[in-house]
C-alpha cells in the first residue's frame, strides 16, 4: 500500500509523462487534499465522526486554505480543543503520524461517499465521465 505522499509522486510523474493517463488515474485517487472541493455541510459531516486528535495530525502538514475549511466547520469548543492540541503536539508529531492520521480519515470518508453522504473528488470526476458518455 502507498501513503499519500508517495501517491502525490507517482501522479507527478504520470502527469509530465501522459496526461490521458493521467486524467483517468487521477479520477480515481483521492488525496487528503481533495477535501478542498468538499461542500462545508460535506465538511461538517465529517468531521462529527472523526476524532478530533486525529484530525490535528493529520492537519500538521496542510495548506492554510485546506485546514481553515476544516477549521471553520469545527463547533467553537472543537475549534478551541483542536488548536490547543496543535499548540502542545505540533512539533513531536512525525511525518508517518499525519500520513497515519491523513489515511484514517480518508478511510472514513470514502465511506461516506460510498454511502453517498459526501461527493469526493474522485467520484466526481467518475460522475462527470459517466455522464459525458452519455
Amino acid at each position: 500500500k502507498i501513503n499519500g505522499i508517495e501517491k502525490k509522486e507517482l501522479l507527478t510523474q504520470l502527469e509530465a509523462t501522459n496526461q490521458s493517463v493521467y486524467q483517468r488515474v487521477r479520477g480515481m485517487v483521492v488525496l487528503f487534499e481533495d477535501f478542498h472541493s468538499l461542500s462545508d455541510e460535506e465538511v461538517q459531516l465529517m468531521v462529527s465522526d472523526i476524532n478530533l486528535d486525529q484530525l490535528a495530525v493529520a492537519l500538521v502538514s496542510v495548506d492554510q486554505p485546506l485546514y481553515q475549511h476544516f477549521y471553520t466547520n469545527l463547533t467553537e469548543s472543537a475549534q478551541g480543543m483542536l488548536q490547543q492540541y496543535l499548540d502542545l503536539k505540533k512539533g513531536n508529531i512525525t511525518s508517518k503520524e499525519i500520513q497515519d492520521a491523513q489515511e484514517s480519515i480518508l478511510k472514513q470518508a470514502k465511506s461516506l461517499a460510498t454511502q453517498g453522504k459526501i461527493e469526493l473528488h474522485g467520484n466526481k470526476q467518475k460522475n462527470e465521465q459517466r455522464e459525458e458518455g452519455e
